[in-house]
């Protein structure tokens, strides 16, 4: 009976992993594709010096929140709360986790430049 009980929590941790590891590769596609939009907006022509101002760059977040809370409401596998098995019934909690699924997926798009700068110091 105990062997049995370790092979469904083996078969339930496996599955577990696989969800998760699914939705870390989809939020790093998709906010890499969110760091690419942030800076097509930087390199407009004839809006560049409006965009590396301060109200430029508010403006640009508010585009990148707005954009990532909206593929997370179309998308449900990209809800951290729902995947992760953190919260069992998904019309109660779904507007907390599509926010802060947003927020993540907005948050992760900023971290790029980071790790583009940390491979170019590693490649030296």
């Amino acid at each position: 009976m105990i062997e049995l009980y370790f092979l469904a929590e083996t078969a339930y941790q496996k599955a577990l992993y696989a969800n998760m590891t699914m939705l870390v590769v989809r939020f790093l596609l998709l906010s890499f594709a969110l760091h690419l939009c942030s800076l097509a907006f930087l390199n407009i022509p004839f809006l560049q010096n409006f965009m590396r101002d301060r109200i430029g760059q508010i403006l640009i977040i508010l585009l990148l929140l707005g954009a990532s809370v909206l593929f997370v409401f179309k998308s449900p596998s990209l809800r951290i709360l729902h995947e992760t098995g953190l919260i069992r019934s998904a019309k109660i909690f779904i507007w907390p986790d599509i926010i802060f699924s947003g927020l993540v997926l907005t948050r992760l798009s900023y971290v790029w430049p980071d790790v583009f700068n940390w491979f170019v110091q590693q490649s030296r």
